[in-house]
């Protein structure tokens, strides 16, 4: 048993839990267990998704019934025996950090009964030394804490109230325990009301105000270094096992693959192992790749530029696969966040999937408004009119990219990607048509090739 144990109750948010879900898959720390719970939701995809999280370690509680909020704590809190009980909003971006910094302040500080991180104040962050405060005052926060359970044991009142109501926190002062407020690992919470206490709402305005189609992004530009592992070592235990080894062949752009990689480990799941390939020695792409830090980055270099197109890398990659399933793309190409989570909720018993990729490789004035659209997950091709969109029912030459495709490994092995001509892509796409698979056509934009 782990020391740590989070909740999160979704409740028709599902696209946030994901994300929430998917920071905490890429904890520093990663001795917690974590449940979660769907509080009766009706939104599309939340049972499987539910499914698929109890099939990879997390306790995962559905209920076809809608529960109060506080009974669901209470239920957590008699079901559990965990030291340290942490209940988090489902729609809160969580940094790397998290999970450490509030094991540590609960550890080192035993009249601490209750901690919450700073909201929304990115100037906080700091994954290289703990911060924090310990108060004996009244702190109105009522998620997004962690309880340490013989505190919340000697309250038996709060069994039968809103666990975040002020009277809980006063009940905790008059037992002699303190509250800590953690300022090094903030979070960034997006539908509360906390997000109301930004200046002039300017933090909203410098991460979506681009996004002309009104939906929403979910980064922030100072958690941009937290990268995973950067502390410590990547420690996860609840680790979801990777389905999809992508394949990323690279020669210079460095520009352009930091970008590509970054969108990639922004996937909503987390389950896949990017296998980059540099096609000739490059000490700086290798620097590039190796300060993301994170153990689903795997990084090869051609001793010698072969100038193949990438495809002799690509069949390297897939020799060496050890996925249920691969494919490959570029350095300039852009995955949509969903990417990953679409791919994998489409193949079922398909050999497989071929999806729709915008083609920008246009002058830039044209194509500029495609790549906030992909950035924000809008799959409707509709959404990037001004380029050229390689469908998923046109099999010919000169409508199939290196990243149309996702393929079975057992299928694309018995073929291998052993033609270096431009159109190498097609004629194994092609010869994979010839064994008659299984073919899942997804209308979907899910990559832009720049």
């Amino acid at each position: 048993m782990n020391s740590l144990h989070i909740l999160i109750v979704n409740l028709n948010n599902l696209f946030y839990t994901k994300n929430c879900v998917a920071d905490l898959m890429r904890q520093m720390d990663g001795d917690f267990d974590l449940t979660v719970v769907d509080n009766a939701s009706t939104e599309e995809g939340t049972s499987e998704y539910m499914d698929m999280l109890g099939r990879n370690g997390v306790t995962a509680v559905k209920h076809e019934e809608r529960v109060p909020l506080n009974e669901l704590w209470n239920r957590f809190y008699r079901s559990t025996q965990n030291p340290y009980l942490c209940l988090l909003n489902n729609d809160v971006r969580i940094p790397c950090n998290f999970v450490s910094d509030t094991k540590a302040v609960m550890d080192k500080e035993p009249e601490v009964g209750l901690a919450v991180h700073a909201t929304n104040n990115e100037k906080f962050m700091d994954i290289t030394e703990l911060r924090y405060e310990v108060l004996f005052g009244n702190i109105r926060q009522g998620w997004d804490m962690t309880w340490r359970r013989t505190a919340y044991t000697i309250i038996p009142e709060c069994l039968e109230v809103y666990f975040g109501d002020d009277f809980l926190y006063a009940k905790l002062y008059e037992k002699g325990l303190k509250a800590a407020m953690i300022f090094s690992s903030p979070l960034i919470h997006f539908l509360g009301q906390s997000i109301k206490s930004v200046a002039n709402n300017q933090f909203m305005k410098d991460q979506v105000g681009w996004n002309t189609l009104g939906l929403p992004e979910y980064k922030w530009s100072g958690y941009s270094n937290a990268r995973p592992g950067t502390v410590g070592p990547y420690s996860m235990k609840l680790k979801l096992q990777p389905l999809l080894t992508v394949n990323m062949v690279t020669y210079e752009r460095y520009e352009d693959v930091k970008r590509s990689i970054q969108m990639f480990l922004d996937q909503t799941d987390p389950r896949f192992v990017l296998d980059i390939w540099q096609d000739g020695k490059d000490d700086t792409k290798r620097e590039i790749v190796e300060s993301f830090k994170d153990p689903r980055i795997k990084y090869n270099e051609n001793k010698h530029r072969a100038n193949k197109y990438g495809h002799d890398m690509r069949n390297k990659s897939i020799m060496q696969c050890r996925t249920k399933y691969w494919c490959t793309t570029n350095d300039d190409n852009f995955p949509s966040p969903v990417f990953v989570e679409e791919v994998l909720k489409a193949f079922g018993d398909n050999d497989i999937v071929r999806i729709t990729v915008a083609m920008g490789n246009l002058p830039i004035g044209i194509t500029a408004p495609i790549y906030p659209s992909i950035g924000a997950g809008c799959l409707d091709p509709n959404d990037y009119r001004s380029v050229i969109v390689l469908g998923p029912d046109n099999d010919s030459v000169g409508h199939v990219d290196a990243c149309s495709f996702i393929v079975k490994t057992e299928k694309i092995m018995e073929v291998g990607w052993r033609h270096t001509e431009f159109h190498g892509d097609w004629i194994v796409y092609d010869e994979l048509l010839k064994k008659n698979p299984k073919v899942c056509r997804l209308n979907k934009v899910l990559q832009i090739h720049r």
